[in-house]
């Protein structure tokens, strides 16, 4: 099963076309991932170059992958690895014989930093004939354009959008996630909360439909512990000055403070607290500051003593995925793309079980190969099995995979 971190770990997905997980046991226990055996290739995907992009339908017989990930802008932190990590997959595809005897193809576009320079690139991913968009990787980007690509009838397999506004949105069937949602997130954070010891807490969020998600749910989850919420204080993301926030945070009337945000907003909030107080409050964190470089950068040494949360596992058990991963640069941050790698596979494997590139059949059938069959770890071995009597469990370095296509 899936691991999670808390502080040190924690555990995984729950909903329309996310991983499934059993939450009552995930903060004690770290069950085991299955093994892996990728093997090692590489093409010129890794070294970032486009495959051209003329004019496609998107039931041509060639599984077209589309990554939309950031490439420039804050999320390019992560957004490199991820793309890495996709390439990985093609390579180990193509090596492999491809999709009905045919190579995967990719094109990419940059999902930048805001909604509307991902949504110029979501219309040319489409116009391109991608079948599978992987991406983008920020939850308020995917909820600004998931629409597009539903109404236009494409698979969106997001490696990182993990906000609960997501949970319910209405993709049509089209949209799925290799990230657990915050909602189990929320879960694992209200415990580790509750087991220090507090029994009051205030919030800071983002002013938007990811931080109203969290918060609510972060909230209900305090509360069915014992923690009473003192106050929730939501931020504007685009604000420069946050030194308002200090005061508020800083009334002693909290046991302990819960700070949500992205890598840019979120961190700015820590730096105003680290700079403008010198309360000693526990502060207690979601996954993208947990695991953020910048977030390390902006905030004190002393303030980051007092930093807890949790993330879903960013870095996979070392194995010949992380060794591809790192060849170039060990020093290269990884974090999540595993998920990535993931998407394609499944996209891959359920294209060879419908035996054609239609997104509707498509989607569908990247359940089916991730659950209630014989385990498998790789494209060769699990491609090979996919015969009409036969149903496969595909689960790649992310860990155990059960996608739900209710």
């Amino acid at each position: 099963m899936q691991r999670w971190e808390t502080e040190r770990r924690t555990q995984r997905p729950i909903g329309r076309h996310q991983v499934i997980a059993a939450v009552a046991t995930a903060i004690i226990t770290v069950a085991c991932t299955g093994g892996s055996a990728v093997p090692t290739a590489t093409t010129s995907l890794l070294e970032g170059t486009t495959t051209p992009t003329p004019a496609h339908s998107a039931t041509d017989g060639v599984l077209r992958i589309g990554l939309l990930l950031p490439e420039t802008g804050p999320g390019e932190i992560f957004g490199d690895a991820l793309g890495r990590a996709a390439g990985l997959a093609v390579s180990e595809i193509n090596l492999h014989g491809g999709v009905g005897g045919r190579d995967v193809e990719v094109v990419r576009r940059d999902e930048g930093s805001d909604i509307a320079t991902a949504g110029r690139a979501m219309g040319e991913l489409i116009d391109a004939g991608v079948d599978v968009i992987v991406g983008p990787a920020s939850s308020n980007v995917t909820l600004g354009v998931l629409r597009q690509a539903v109404d236009a009838r494409r698979v969106v397999c997001s490696p990182t959008a993990s906000a609960i506004s997501l949970d319910g949105f209405p993709d049509s069937g089209y949209f799925l996630r290799t990230i657990p949602s915050d909602r189990l997130q929320t879960v694992a954070l209200a415990e580790l909360i509750s087991r220090s010891g507090s029994r009051t807490a205030s919030v800071l969020f983002p002013d938007d439909e990811f931080g109203e998600g969290f918060e609510a749910s972060i909230r209900q989850e305090l509360n069915s512990r014992g923690v009473d919420v003192h106050k929730s204080i939501a931020y504007k993301t685009a604000a420069t000055d946050v030194t308002a926030l200090v005061g508020a945070v800083a009334d002693g009337h909290s046991d302990v403070l819960v700070v949500i945000g992205d890598v840019t907003s979120g961190s700015r909030v820590l730096r105003a607290i680290a700079e403008g107080t010198d309360t000693q409050i526990p502060i207690f964190v979601n996954d993208a500051l947990r695991r953020s470089p910048l977030a390390a950068t902006v905030a004190t040494r002393p303030l980051l003593s007092r930093v807890r949360g949790v993330s879903a596992l960013a870095v996979p058990e070392p194995g010949a995925f992380v060794t591809d991963m790192t060849a170039v640069n060990p020093q290269q941050a990884i974090d999540y793309s595993a998920y990535a790698y993931d998407c394609v596979m499944l996209a891959a494997l359920a294209t060879v079980s419908t035996g054609g590139d239609d997104p509707a059949l498509t989607i569908q059938a990247m359940a089916d190969v991730s659950s209630q069959g014989v385990r498998c770890f790789d494209f060769a071995t699990c491609s090979a099995q996919l015969v009409p009597s036969y149903n496969i469990d595909f689960d790649g370095p992310s860990g155990r995979i059960e996608l739900n296509p209710e």
